[in-house]
């Protein structure tokens, strides 16, 4: 196998660098596994902690418990509109806890979106930053060499906010 050379070198260098998109752009699906434990933390605070019920609800998590907290939080007529490619199979036993009067009854609805965006994840941060100017993103940075370790942090709920990887040059 022949050594690459210095410009090729160069060239993968400068293709694998991340793009930023223009907002024309962002059209495109998100991964938006980042902002899980944001949103999720958001979400079962406020379901928590305030009493108050909600006209529409976005769950964009991985994990079932804030679906059935969700659907108790909504108005009669309410609707819980869930994006998310898969959910987890760890706490579908959450599933179990539904009630047909407190959850169901009323005409409340679920239903299910694909492709959120990033302007729209943008905007929603946006939102809600504007309503609670409390909240903040944490992030950890972590080596490349050490992403299994992050994986494992992620998986079994360690880290606290989102984890991001470096690159070195």
């Amino acid at each position: 196998m022949s050594e690459l050379t210095t410009a090729q070198r160069s060239k993968i260098r400068r293709l694998s660098q991340p793009k930023e998109l223009t907002p024309d752009e962002e059209g495109g699906e998100l991964n938006i596994v980042p902002f899980l434990d944001i949103i999720m933390n958001i979400l079962i605070f406020v379901l928590a902690t305030v009493a108050v019920t909600f006209t529409a609800i976005i769950d964009t998590t991985p994990a079932w418990s804030p679906v059935v907290a969700a659907l108790a939080a909504l108005r009669p007529g309410g609707r819980l509109v869930i994006n998310a490619i898969t959910k987890d199979t760890r706490d579908q036993s959450a599933l179990l806890r539904l009630d047909y009067s407190t959850h169901l009854w009323k005409e409340r609805t679920i239903q299910s979106v694909a492709n959120v965006t990033r302007l729209d994840v943008r905007e929603f941060l946006g939102a809600v930053g504007a309503w609670w100017p409390a909240i903040r993103a944490t992030v950890s940075a972590m080596p490349l060499a050490a992403a299994n370790d992050a994986l494992v942090q992620l998986r079994n709920g360690a880290a606290r906010g989102a984890l991001a990887l470096e690159i070195a040059s």
